[in-house]
């Protein structure tokens, strides 16, 4: 999919927030500076181009308490995606923007990878509640989610 750069990239993840950061530059090294720069840091300090941070939530009734309804808990999710926006001088290279529009394309198709893994699989998470009893459920979720974070890394 191509993307042209003066339209978001919001489209490609229906299932996401998507939060811009700004960069200017009228080069290729201009542009790798500013990302390399202001692009987004993850939990272990580590700076990319873009990044997608998710978060999944959980409850039931009677959570924490016994007894409780584990049949009925409900699993939610929110991602977010952080996303490089360059705006062209009205006077850019041809060349640089097809680069960039080639660049973007490939990045966000790398981040819908990671947005489409938790939304096929957060559900997990609720089978692994509804697997449990109110004693275990709370850490059974919380298990649910290492296989999804270390899918992410």
């Amino acid at each position: 999919m191509i993307i042209n750069q003066w339209q978001p990239v919001n489209y490609y993840f229906p299932s996401a927030t998507v939060l811009y950061y700004e960069i200017t530059g009228s080069t290729a090294e201009d542009l790798r500076s500013q990302m390399d720069f202001l692009g987004p840091i993850d939990d272990n300090g580590h700076r990319y181009d873009a990044l997608t941070r998710w978060f999944i939530r959980w409850c039931w009734p009677g959570f924490g308490q016994s007894p409780c309804e584990l049949d009925k808990a409900t699993v939610s999710y929110e991602i977010k995606v952080i996303f490089p926006r360059w705006i062209p001088f009205k006077d850019a290279s041809p060349k640089l923007v097809a680069r960039w529009e080639d660049y973007i394309s490939a990045l966000a198709e790398h981040e819908k990878g990671h947005v489409d893994y938790i939304v096929k699989n957060y559900q997990s998470v609720a089978v692994a509640i509804k697997n449990a009893n109110c004693h275990t459920a709370d850490s059974a979720a919380h298990a649910a989610l290492v296989p999804l974070r270390k899918h992410d890394y």
